[in-house]
C-alpha cells in the first residue's frame, strides 16, 4: 500500500512539473491581445455552430442506436457531450469510449449494439466528409 501511495505522489509531482512548465512557456499576454481583439458575434456564432453539431451527431448516433432498441434521446445527447469533453482532454478514440460506456451505463444498451452503432457513425461520417469535399470542390474555385 505504501510502494503505491509512494507512486501516485511521483506521477502527481511530474504532471505538476510539465503543467507549470507548460503555463511558464503559453504565450498568455499575446493570447490576451487576440481576444480582446475577436470578433464576439463571430465566437458566438461559432459556438452556436459547434453546439448545433454536437446535437446532429447524439441526433444521428441516437437513429443508429435506436436499431436495437435502445437508448432514450437524452442518453444519446449527454454521452455524445460527454465524448466530446473527454475527447477534448484524451487521446485518439477515448471519446467515443466515455460514449459507449454512457449509453451501456445508463440504458443497458448491449456493448456489441454500442460498438456497431459507433463503427456505422463513423463510416456514415466518412461518407458525409467524402461527399462535402467532392461538392465543395466542384462548386467552389479552386487554385491552379
Amino acid at each position: 500500500m505504501r510502494r503505491r501511495k509512494w507512486w501516485f505522489w511521483l506521477i502527481a509531482a511530474v504532471l505538476v512539473a510539465f503543467a507549470v512548465k507548460f503555463a511558464a512557456r503559453f504565450p498568455w499576454a499575446e493570447t490576451g491581445r487576440v481576444l480582446a481583439h475577436a470578433s464576439v458575434p463571430l465566437l458566438l456564432l461559432a459556438t452556436v455552430v459547434n453546439l448545433v453539431s454536437l446535437v446532429a451527431k447524439a441526433g444521428g448516433w441516437h437513429l443508429l442506436l435506436r436499431r436495437d432498441g435502445v437508448p432514450r434521446w437524452r442518453s444519446s445527447l449527454d454521452a455524445t457531450v460527454i465524448g466530446a469533453a473527454v475527447n477534448s482532454v484524451g487521446v485518439a478514440a477515448s471519446g467515443d469510449a466515455a460514449r459507449m460506456h454512457v449509453v451501456v451505463q445508463r440504458d443497458g444498451a448491449p456493448l456489441g449494439a454500442a460498438v456497431a452503432s459507433l463503427v456505422w457513425s463513423r463510416a456514415v461520417e466518412g461518407v458525409g466528409l467524402a461527399v462535402m469535399i467532392i461538392v465543395g470542390a466542384a462548386l467552389l474555385p479552386l487554385p491552379a
